[in-house]
C-alpha cells in the first residue's frame, strides 16, 4: 500500500482554530463504463487487422457512407458542388508522394481552397471517390485495375477532413502566394484594391474571428480604428512543420 507524507501544520493554526466542512465528500460509487460508437468501432477493427485509419475508412466507411448519401446524377441530398475537371497528370500522381500533392486539386476544390467547408470537402469525397473506386473503373490489358488517384483521393480527404492536418496544409499551401505588395505604390495603383485581397488572405490565419478587413474610403471611422487594433495583435496560428513530417 503506497503511503503519503503530508506537508507540516502551519504556525498560524493554533488549537483554538475552528475547521468548517462546508460539504461532505461524497461516498465512491463502481460503475461499469462501455465504449461505443462509429471511432471506437474502428479502434478496435484497426487492432485486429492491423490497418491504418486510412486503409479503415476505405474499406468500411467510404461504402458506408456511399450508401447513406446514394450518389448519382440524380442525387438531391446534398448541396449542388462543381467540382474541377481530371486531367491526365492528376490521374498520373504517385500516391507514395502524397504529401507534395494538391490535396484541394485532387478533390476538384482548387478554386475553393482554404474557403471550402467541411460539408463542401465531404461531398467532393464523396463523388470522387464514388467516381475512381477501382471497383467502376476499366480493368487494363493485364487483367488489374488502376487505383493510384483513388488511393491520393483519400490521402487528400485524410488531411483535409481534420482539422489540425488542415491548419497544416493550409499553413504551406503553394498554390496560395506569400508575396506582400511593396510599400510605395505607383499612381496609378489603389491602396484598397492593392491590399485588400492581402489582409483578407492572411486573415485566414488568425485565431480570433472574425477578422476585420480593409475596407474602403467609405469605411467609418470606428471600423478604421478596430482594423488597425486588430492587425496590431494579430495572433496567427500558422505552422511550418507539414512537410517536415
Amino acid at each position: 500500500m503506497p503511503t503519503f507524507t503530508l506537508p507540516q501544520v502551519p504556525a498560524s493554526l493554533t488549537g483554538g482554530s475552528v475547521a468548517v466542512v462546508h460539504a461532505p465528500i461524497s461516498k465512491t460509487a463502481t460503475a461499469h463504463i462501455q465504449a461505443v460508437g462509429e471511432h471506437f468501432t474502428s479502434y478496435l477493427r484497426r487492432r485486429q487487422d492491423n490497418s491504418t485509419e486510412s486503409e479503415d475508412y476505405e474499406k468500411h466507411g467510404l461504402p458506408r457512407a456511399l450508401a447513406r448519401t446514394k450518389l448519382d446524377d440524380k442525387s438531391t441530398t446534398a448541396e449542388t458542388l462543381t467540382l474541377d475537371e481530371v486531367t491526365e497528370d492528376l490521374l498520373q500522381l504517385n500516391p507514395a508522394e502524397w504529401k507534395t500533392q494538391d490535396h484541394y486539386r485532387v478533390l476538384g476544390l482548387s478554386e475553393l481552397r482554404f474557403r471550402a467547408t467541411p460539408a463542401q470537402i465531404k461531398r467532393a469525397h464523396q463523388m470522387r471517390a464514388l467516381q475512381f473506386h477501382p471497383d467502376k473503373l476499366a480493368m487494363a490489358s493485364d487483367g488489374t485495375r488502376s487505383d493510384g488517384f483513388f488511393k491520393c483521393i483519400q490521402k487528400a480527404h485524410d488531411v483535409l477532413r481534420d482539422p489540425a492536418k488542415r491548419r497544416q496544409y493550409d499553413s504551406v499551401d503553394r498554390a496560395i502566394s506569400d508575396d506582400i505588395p511593396k510599400a510605395r505604390l505607383s499612381p496609378d495603383q489603389d491602396f484598397f484594391a492593392v491590399y485588400g485581397p492581402v489582409f483578407e488572405r492572411e486573415s485566414r490565419f488568425s485565431k480570433r474571428q472574425p477578422v476585420p478587413l480593409l475596407g474602403d474610403l467609405d469605411t467609418p471611422r470606428d471600423d478604421m480604428e478596430a482594423f488597425y487594433r486588430f492587425w496590431a495583435s494579430f495572433d496567427s496560428w500558422r505552422l511550418f512543420d507539414y512537410l517536415d513530417k
